[in-house]
């Protein structure tokens, strides 16, 4: 399956993460068995019509009203197959307490959009999630092909957000749009009082 470059480009290789077992699902499992485990995920109305989303599995679970363990072996096959991928929370803070659930991206947003249907505009809350999950495939290529640097988010229980943590030593924040305010930096400002990121990132549609 082929996987975007840390420049953008498109490589037909397999990042460092592949398994035998990874290689042997793709060989046994046929199309139209991810089709019924994706459909059997999206009828239980779980909110995965964003290209990335938080999955509470027992809640999942309870408003299915099957086994917690179902609904985890439905999304551990969408995983490895790479149609998602989880992102873990960052959980080293101490001035805030974190939050440990991990997040969950479509390997396309263009599949999102398909579900959805409709488009991605710019200036919607769908557009910034877009634009936000391009940013996650670009630095999850940067992990596997160069850096392999654990990455994550951050997410605090006061309401704090920083989108990715690269390693212990990067934070980086997607805003998806050309004027950023202050206030938009909040949440990267209040990571780094915790004394551990060497950079704070912001990446913007602002004109260079």
């Amino acid at each position: 399956m082929p996987h975007g470059g840390p420049r953008g480009g498109i490589r037909d290789c397999r990042p460092r993460a592949a398994t035998t077992h990874y290689l042997m699902m793709l060989t046994r499992s046929p199309s139209s068995v991810l089709l019924a485990v994706m459909t059997r995920v999206f009828a239980w109305k779980v909110r995965l019509t964003t290209p990335s989303s938080f999955i509470n599995f027992t809640n999942v679970a309870n408003d299915a009203q099957v086994a917690r363990s179902t609904v985890y072996e439905y999304f551990e096959t969408l995983k490895d197959t790479l149609i998602l991928h989880e992102l873990p929370a960052w959980r080293k803070s101490r001035k805030r307490k974190p939050l440990g659930a991990s997040k969950y991206y479509f390997f396309d947003v263009g599949v999102v959009a398909a579900l959805q249907g409709r488009e991605f505009r710019p200036g919607t809350p769908e557009f910034g999630e877009a634009f936000e999950t391009t940013l996650f495939h670009e630095l999850m290529s940067y992990r596997d092909y160069v850096s392999g640097d654990p990455l994550g988010y951050w997410r605090s229980t006061s309401g704090f957000e920083v989108d990715f943590v690269i390693g212990d030593h990067t934070a980086v924040e997607a805003k998806a749009k050309e004027n950023v305010s202050p206030q938009d930096l909040r949440s990267l400002v209040a990571l780094g009082e915790e004394g551990r990121m060497r950079s704070l990132v912001c990446v913007s549609l602002e004109p260079r």
